[in-house]
């Protein structure tokens, strides 16, 4: 079990925009998972679900951000919410990653 953890936090190193805080990988998470049930998330659903500071949230948003893996947007009927997005190169990432660890979370 403790090397399969080990696999897995080596994949996500090698994969998504993560270092030693777990921030951005909640974030990126919360992002992917979203859309795959469907729903739009906001930055407030995202403060919500996550047991970090907002000041530290909104920091890894921005560096997320500015790299490229998620974008935000205005919402139409409410200029001050704001949803979260992923961008495509966050979703090649988590392909990729999901590939490196077929063998270890059995998914072939």
């Amino acid at each position: 079990m403790l090397q399969s953890i080990s696999t897995i936090r080596a994949g996500c190193v090698k994969h998504l925009a993560i270092g030693h805080s777990l921030i951005p990988f909640d974030i990126l998470t919360e992002v992917i998972q979203s859309e795959l049930n469907g729903e739009e998330l906001s930055i407030k659903q995202l403060f919500a679900k996550l047991p970090f500071s907002d000041m530290g949230i909104r920091y890894h948003i921005r560096q997320l951000s500015a790299k490229g893996w998620i974008v935000t947007n205005e919402t139409k009927g409410d200029k001050r919410v704001k949803t979260i997005h992923s961008e495509e190169k966050l979703r090649i990432q988590f392909g990729l990653l999901r590939k490196a660890l077929d063998s270890v979370l059995n998914l072939s």
